[in-house]
């Protein structure tokens, strides 16, 4: 659930992430379909059959802030630590659900309260210890717990238990159709009891998980090195030895990298870049529905911004058709919500229109006076999101207002938008699960551990909606209770909607297998390189 940064993906700081910072996508929504690109004079077709071994950098756009699954919420850190820990289930294919992952099956009371997983056996930690079910309840238990950012997807469950040596039974209050999505959450990551509880500080510096890789060095600010879990449960995978990810915040010199061989990945693609990238005869580029919105968030503890009828006008006075032509170059769709767009979705919401005569009007009747200064803090290495703030700025000036785009680097745009310093602020932010509740959870609930996606929004219709709307048992009743929480979110405008964005992932020509889900992070066991 981060926002901020280049390519909106960073969940807002928060997948949920929230930053998930900088600023869905394509209309259809085909959820998590792949489009790489190779134009007849891209890379030549490679041999289909996987290659085990080798070495592969991948430029990041983001610095991991932290790795103990319970406490992160930048995606720097998510995107990573989906490769090095592993759930009960994981997002499928198509991103629309869940399938079996350390949970090879399991079964649902008849009255919908009680679920018993059977665990997958044989799994170990990426140290050689066995998987047990005590680990699985000591995760879960802790996913659910005080010192988790993620508590609130869990509220339901009042019991976790192992009932045999390889079973494990998760009790919920009430039917709660959410939670199965819910345990694909890095946050439920399974983590080996014995070393958490012996120093949990040391396993956050030195993470150990079941996941496809492990952590082999991390320096702060430059680079992650990955490296193969000799204990990885799936058969042959992963296929590479070793994943280098240089922090590389630039766009520029992000793509650069990749340009010159040094890079065979880079994250967060410019809009601007893709096409020429498709073109170049060693590159290509991948292009994945992603659950993202790019937008300005809106501080309600300014003053200005405090009034719905000023964020209103400031939602009316910028040509977001305009954004996702000229500066997304098609690579993204006008966004109609205030969250990302996902199952249960309506076409017919409509997005604000471009009307600069209505942003006049409703800032006159707020008492705005003309000339007024309105701070944009931006993240000054993302090219999209500078070009966006310029359009934007054009947009608040013809209304009346007089504008300031403050540029900062990436971390310092997460360190004030996590301490709400920022009056109007371009982010991105990514939903970390399939289900379509968790950011209108993250944004609207009254005990939203984001403070309302760092907006402080206070609005007791929406609070009760996020409520109450996950508890309906039908899939006819769950798409209603979305459609009138994606109205009212509208109507509230704690943001500006810019765009459903893809993720865009430059690749040398070697690196095959490569995808993004919905949730925008990558699963990396599968990828391999061509020799």
């Amino acid at each position: 659930m981060d926002s901020a940064g280049t390519d909106p993906r960073g969940h807002l700081i928060t997948r949920a992430r929230f930053l998930r910072l900088a600023a869905g996508s394509v209309a259809g929504l085909a959820v998590g379909a792949q489009t790489s690109c190779s134009p007849a004079n891209g890379p030549s077709p490679q041999d289909d059959t996987p290659v085990r071994g080798g070495e592969l950098t991948f430029a990041r756009s983001q610095d991991p802030l932290g790795l103990d699954p319970v406490s992160v919420t930048d995606n720097g850190s998510i995107f990573l630590l989906y490769n090095v820990f592993d759930t009960l289930v994981t997002i499928n294919a198509d991103s629309t659900g869940v399938s079996p992952a350390l949970a090879a099956s399991w079964t649902t009371s008849a009255d919908g309260t009680r679920y018993v997983f059977t665990l997958r056996s044989g799994v170990r930690f990426s140290d050689g210890t066995p998987m047990t079910a005590a680990d699985v309840v000591f995760s879960l238990d802790r996913a659910r717990g005080p010192d988790s950012a993620y508590a609130f997807l869990f509220a339901h469950i009042t019991h976790v238990g192992a009932t045999a040596a390889g079973t494990v039974e998760v009790v919920v209050d009430r039917p709660y159709p959410p939670l199965i999505d819910n345990l694909s959450l890095f946050a439920a990551g399974i983590v080996p009891r014995a070393a958490v509880q012996r120093d949990s500080a040391a396993f956050a510096a030195a993470p150990v998980g079941t996941g496809p890789f492990r952590v082999a060095s991390l320096v702060r600010g430059q680079e992650v090195v990955l490296a193969r879990n000799e204990h990885y449960w799936k058969p042959g995978r992963p296929y590479l030895d070793r994943i280098a990810m240089p922090y590389v915040p630039d766009d520029t010199a992000r793509m650069l990298k990749l340009q010159a061989g040094e890079a065979q990945l880079a994250e967060s693609v410019p809009r601007a870049e893709a096409e020429r990238l498709r073109g170049h005869p060693e590159l290509d580029v991948s292009v994945d529905e992603a659950f993202q919105l790019d937008a300005v968030f809106f501080n309600y503890n300014s003053a200005l911004l405090a009034d719905r009828r000023v964020r209103q006008a400031l939602c009316h006075a910028v040509d977001v058709e305009g954004i996702n032509r000229s500066v997304y170059y098609g690579l993204g769709a006008v966004a109609n919500g205030v969250t990302p767009k996902m199952r249960g979705w309506s076409p017919d919401v409509r997005a604000y229109r471009y009307d600069p005569a209505a942003a006049r009007q409703l800032l006159a009747r707020a008492g705005i006076p003309a000339g007024t200064e309105l701070p944009l803090l931006v993240n000054s290495g993302d090219a999209t999101a500078v070009t966006t703030a310029q359009v934007i700025e054009q947009g608040w000036r013809t209304a009346g207002l007089h504008p300031v785009i403050q540029q900062v680097d990436f971390a310092t745009l997460v360190q004030r938008l996590q301490a709400q310093d920022f009056v109007a602020l371009l982010a991105f932010e990514t939903a970390d699960v399939p289900s379509p509740w968790e950011m209108p959870q993250l944004t609207f609930a009254s005990d939203s551990p984001t403070k309302g996606m760092y907006t402080s929004v206070r609005n007791s219709m929406l609070s009760d909606a996020v409520a109450a709307g996950p508890l309906h048992l039908t899939p006819a009743e769950q798409e209603r209770a979305l459609q009138a929480v994606q109205q009212l979110g509208m109507d509230e405008a704690p943001l500006l909607p810019i765009s459903f964005p893809p993720t865009v992932t430059g690749l040398g020509a070697d690196v095959q297998g490569f995808r993004a889900v919905g949730t925008a992070w990558w699963r990396l066991e599968d990828v391999w390189l061509a020799r």
